[in-house]
């Protein structure tokens, strides 16, 4: 694979020619101004605070919809605070908070995932406690140390991610402004080109892309498609139908997204700490709690000589509600320590005191892979836990994962048009827009969408709540932090 995504470059390109009212196109050979780009640039593998600021921007702005942030106020969001997270003298990640709500977080390695976090409200501010939050940071710390010990052809594909930010296309996107439709063409060319005019404006904020079947070529072999690519041609020949007068249309990356499931935001103190010993309700009745409220599951429940439903539990804190009464019944079930200044349990007596409550439950050592199953497929929320390995069971964090956003860099989802003879006709091809093919897929990059519960010291107005990027990569070295459990539930 090329240490560049054509795929960003042909995306831009396309968003160009259809931005701008004054552009024809073409002979213009996009793979080869990408090369000419490249060759005269180059990016040091440390990424700079400078250059991490410039990304979390460009990803606001370009890519933040596409990965489902809203983009309403994209362009006019302003960076309102930063941090950085350093360790041993060593810069491992970057966070920008920005103005009106919403956070970035970008690493500091082109060795690892550039963009680590994000959220379009709330802020992440560094704490000396932030709960579950700090088992994210440690082991995404972790990773990024770690990374220098990669194969080089997993470092190649992280590197490749990092290309979709780096300014490689500013200058390219000049000269595709530049470039201009040949003064001659065919009528066949003039229908193409007027048909993905109008696809594009109807279908382009659903993230799709429409080109000449002949303009995309090298988006096929730069991601090891070309089989795929001659295929497509060849329907579209068999079907007496140009290249250069075929449509194609595209999405890429990838994406399979579920969630946020619940929506809550629901954390210790306040009305959920109320009836507690100490007022603090303890992370993982918060957690199960909220899992519950998903599944509104069982519809009538009692703590000491109040009986409630789910319709006297609202998704916000609110004082005149159950709230109370569901977590002092869930700290009874869960033989919930009330410490001084925590509340502890255990993963074991969470799973019987939800099994007691009619949930068929397990539990299992993490593993993303099954997670993002439960999320994807069953469409569930999972609750977490995390635990330093040096600390006692009970020592832990507790907290929900309720969605899941799979990207799949080095695949195309597609269909094209055919246009018998040039007519001006347009008939289907391969696939339609209700059901595209998707080819390719081994570039993933995983984010859950992680409802953190906050840490009882936490400022309750920064939930940190967002999607999270999750590291499934292998080292030639590893020593976990956390000891990490999931936990799954359903309605029998």
């Amino acid at each position: 694979m090329k240490h560049f995504s054509f795929l960003a470059v042909l995306s831009l390109a396309a968003t160009i020619l259809f931005a701008c009212n004054e552009i024809d196109n073409v002979g213009f050979d996009i793979g080869s101004a990408v090369e000419q780009q490249m060759a005269g640039k180059t990016h040091s593998i440390n990424v700079s605070q400078s250059e991490a600021s410039g990304i979390a921007d460009m990803f606001m702005r370009s890519e933040a919809g596409t990965l489902g942030v809203a983009t309403k106020s994209a362009d006019t969001k302003r960076i309102s605070s930063s941090a950085t997270v350093r360790e041993d003298g060593q810069d491992l990640m970057y966070i920008f908070n920005y103005e009106d709500g919403g956070f970035v977080i970008v690493g500091s390695t082109r060795n690892y995932y550039p963009i680590l976090a994000y959220s379009d409200k709330g802020s992440f501010e560094l704490q000396d406690d932030m709960g579950p939050v700090d088992v994210w940071l440690d082991e995404t710390k972790v990773g990024i140390k770690n990374s220098s010990l990669l194969d080089d052809a997993t470092k190649a594909q992280m590197q490749n991610l990092w290309a979709r930010y780096d300014g490689t296309y500013d200058d390219l996107a000049q000269q595709l402004i530049a470039a201009r439709r040949p003064q001659t063409r065919s009528a066949g060319e003039d229908a193409c080109w007027n048909r993905i005019d109008s696809l594009q404006q109807e279908h382009g904020s659903e993230g799709w892309t429409y080109l000449p079947l002949s303009f995309v070529e090298d988006l096929f072999t730069d991601l090891g498609l070309e089989s795929y690519y001659d295929a497509i041609c060849y329907s579209a020949e068999q079907n007496h139908s140009a290249l250069n007068e075929t449509i194609i249309g595209y999405k890429n990356p990838v994406s399979n997204e579920v969630g946020p499931l619940i929506g809550t935001a629901w954390f210790q103190w306040g009305a959920f700490g109320k009836l507690c010993p100490n007022h603090l309700a303890g992370c993982g009745a918060v957690a199960a709690g909220q899992v519950m409220f998903f599944h509104q599951y069982p519809t009538s429940m009692s703590w000491a000589d109040t009986t409630f439903t789910w319709s006297d539990i609202p998704v916000s804190n609110d004082n005149l509600s159950k709230q109370p009464h569901l977590m002092r019944m869930l700290g009874q079930k869960f033989q919930m320590e009330y410490r001084k200044i925590n509340s502890a349990t255990t993963v074991t007596k969470v799973v019987n005191g939800l099994d007691s409550l009619g949930y068929e439950v397990s539990q299992a050592n993490h593993n993303l892979w099954s997670v993002k199953n439960e999320l994807l497929t069953g469409r569930r929320p999972v609750i977490m836990f995390g635990s330093n390995v040096n600390s006692p069971l009970a020592a832990g964090h507790f907290w929900v994962c309720e969605g899941s956003r799979e990207i799949i860099y080095d695949a195309i989802m597609f269909y094209t048009e055919n246009q018998p003879y040039g007519s001006g006709n347009f008939t289907q091809g391969m696939h339609t827009l209700n059901s595209p093919g998707t080819v390719g897929g081994s570039l993933f990059y995983h984010y859950f969408y992680m409802n953190w519960g906050a840490g009882y010291h936490a400022d309750p107005n920064l939930k940190y709540n967002g999607w999270f990027a999750m590291d499934d990569v292998e080292y030639e070295e590893n020593n976990p932090q956390y000891l990490r459990k999931d936990i799954y539930l359903y309605v029998q």
